[in-house]
């Protein structure tokens, strides 16, 4: 956290945020790392978004990465959670159709007893 300490009531709330994740397998890994820092933008500015949130991902085979800024730490927190999720879905979602693409290959080769197309 730079510039700022979070209570108990925040962090429980960042916690609640992040279990969102936890939905996808390859956040589950022992391998995967988490980096989450929270903070002021600077202590001159008083109104606006002030408040920065961001999030870095490490997981065995992607890095994902989400810096948002809002009004407060709450709405930063929601913003950068979401985009880190919708990041992490998005190459959830290429994975698994390029395995079902390579079943559909395999399964046409199969039916064809491996022969080639002319």
């Amino acid at each position: 956290m730079t510039g700022l300490d979070l209570n108990n009531k925040a962090k429980a709330y960042l916690n609640k945020r992040l279990k969102i994740l936890e939905k996808f397998a390859d956040i589950k890994n022992a391998n995967s790392i988490l980096d989450i820092e929270i903070g002021k933008i600077s202590e001159h500015h008083q109104k606006g978004d002030i408040f920065r949130t961001e999030l870095n991902l490490h997981t065995g085979r992607n890095h994902y990465r989400a810096v948002c800024e809002g009004s407060d730490s709450y709405s930063s927190i929601d913003e950068a959670v979401a985009d880190l999720a919708r990041q992490v879905g998005r190459d959830r979602k290429k994975r698994f159709a390029m395995i079902k693409k390579g079943g559909r290959k395999l399964k046409q080769m199969l039916r064809r007893g491996f022969r080639r197309e002319k």
